[in-house]
């Protein structure tokens, strides 16, 4: 499958990759500028050349993809390191393209007005109930999951998902949010009172529990009907996805080479990480 159809399926499909992309070739190298694979965690298609410099940019973009990894651009000098004696220097970029996930826990009024917010938006909306008579509605495609203990559920979300938690019972809902907040990339958002928020808050800190992930209460306050809280949770949701921090300076790109043999270069360049 070629580049440019890989991409269309993952993006149908709601299935999470990386682009990558030759941004500049000096001297010899397998491809040229025009060349771009796409990579998922499970498959890639099309090819940049081959060999051991698309066998190190795959890894890498795996690693961009389970959020191990950063760095958006890098750059391969194909010598004895790469066991290939083309010589030249290759740059590529690396484009990730991840949908949001998000957990909602609790499936009573307010996630029924969630899920067709959550169907037309780019997220993957997944619903949790631990009551079964709560699992039975459809709305826009979405239905609920039966689960009996919460912990089973988050043994491995996916990284950066975003935890909702609005169940019927606090002691379940605080079991939830201490469960996800183990997990260092995952961020919880609460429905409740300022009150609960509080006595969240302690309870965390007592049990040695980061709450700094936590937005508790969740949405705007001054808000009671079902459907506004829903979109005021949704609201907060999407903006907390598009929020990038303003402080991080951007370095201009340091290239960090090493001579082999007298003169092969051969070590991978280290690059500015461009989030």
């Amino acid at each position: 499958m070629q580049w440019i159809d890989a991409l269309a399926e993952c993006k149908c499909t709601q299935t999470d990759f990386v682009l990558i992309s030759i941004l500049r070739v000096d001297g010899s190298a397998p491809r040229n500028t025009d060349a771009k694979m796409v990579v998922t965690e499970c498959g890639q298609f099309d090819t940049i050349g081959g060999g051991k410099l698309e066998f190190e940019a795959v890894a890498h973009a795996r690693a961009l993809l389970d959020g191990s990894a950063q760095t958006r651009r890098k750059i391969f000098h194909l010598g004895a390191r790469f066991e290939q004696c083309c010589g030249g220097r290759v740059e590529l970029l690396f484009d990730s393209v991840k949908t949001p996930d998000v957990w909602i826990f609790g499936a009573g009024h307010i996630a029924q007005q969630m899920a067709p917010i959550l169907a037309t938006l780019p997220v993957r909306a997944r619903f949790f109930d631990n009551r079964e008579s709560f699992c039975e509605w459809e709305v826009s495609g979405l239905s609920p999951e039966h689960y009996t203990d919460p912990t089973d559920v988050l043994t491995a979300p996916p990284s950066s998902t975003q935890i909702v938690v609005m169940t019927h019972d606090h002691q379940l809902d605080m079991r939830i949010t201490a469960c996800a907040l183990k997990h260092p990339k995952l961020k919880v958002y609460v429905v409740g009172s300022d009150s609960k928020a509080a006595k969240f808050r302690s309870q965390l800190k007592a049990h040695g529990i980061d709450h700094s992930r936590l937005t508790c209460p969740v949405g705007e306050k001054t808000l009671n009907h079902p459907a506004a809280v829903a979109l005021s949770i949704c609201h907060t949701l999407l903006c907390d996805q598009h929020t990038r921090p303003l402080d991080k300076p951007i370095k201009s790109p340091k290239i960090e080479d090493t001579i082999c043999n007298g003169c092969t270069r051969c070590h991978e360049a280290i690059t500015t990480d461009h989030p």
